[in-house]
Formats: C-alpha cells, structure tokens, sequence
C-alpha cells in the first residue's frame, strides 16, 4: 500500500499554565492515507476517552500489553478490532515503533474515518527539558513510520 502521502512541518503550539504562557515548537508528521473500504472506523490515542463509543464501534483490547498501555483509547468497527485482536504483529508494531521513539514523541495517534484517514506523530523538536528529534536523524524516524503504515 502506498498510496498515502506525509506532511513534514514545524508546529508552535502555545502552552498555559497557572501565571505564565510557553510555547512549544515540535515536529509534526501527518500521513494521510487511502483506507480500504472495509476498515471505516479506528482510533488510537494515548489519552483516556471522553465520552462512549460512537454507534458500531467499540473499545478493544489487544493481546499485546503495551500497545494496550501506550494507547488508552483503542477503538474501532469490528472488521478493525478483528484486524488488531487476530492479527498480533500490527499490535507489535504499533508498539515497537512507540516504544524506539517514546523519548522524542509528544504525541502519536491515529484516526480514520470517513473524514481523516491520518496518522499523526508530533515529534519533541527544540524543547530544552526534553530529547528532541534532529533535523539530521528525522529521517529515520519517517522511514520507521512509514515502514508501520505499510504493515497496516
């Protein structure tokens, strides 16, 4: 599958906290994808949902634990809970490819349905207090991601 495209840009993103304004600048990698017909609905956030399941999607959870841990939120149509529950090595990559570049990610997260089929990584880029992810060694980190997308 190879027909999704990704989109590199610098993100500032202004943070509020308590007496004081920051703002945070990260990496931000979006891949939009063309999704087959039969994969309508997933989503994957590392937060805890905020409300139920949509109608015909459901919470799942994987055999693998640390995909289950990484991602709160794990939902989808049955046709993607199967693909996650039967299928172990797409839970595994998911997982392997957090678990590499957890210390640079700020967040990863996929969603698709009939409006965003994408996936999104936002890389720690120029924040002193944490590892950031070099212009030099982006690269890597988009060969692993798109390596993850054409397993999925």
């Amino acid at each position: 599958m190879k027909n999704y495209k990704i989109k590199v840009e610098r993100e500032s993103l202004v943070s509020y906290s308590g007496y004081s304004t920051e703002t945070v600048n990260d990496m931000l990698i979006i891949a939009n994808l063309q999704i087959p017909e039969s994969i309508r609905r997933l989503e994957l956030y590392r937060k805890k949902p905020l409300r139920k399941p949509d109608s015909g999607v459901q919470d799942f959870f994987t055999g693998n634990f640390s995909f289950n841990l990484i991602f709160k939120t794990r939902r989808g149509d049955p046709a993607v809970v199967k693909l996650f529950t039967e299928i172990p090595e797409l839970p595994d990559n998911f997982a392997v490819f957090y678990l590499k570049w957890f210390l640079r990610l700020s967040d990863f997260s996929v969603q698709i349905d009939h409006v965003k089929q994408c996936f999104i990584c936002r890389l720690n880029y120029g924040s002193p207090w944490t590892e950031y992810i070099s212009i030099k060694n982006l690269g890597k980190v988009l060969n692993d991601l798109i390596r993850l997308i054409g397993f999925f």
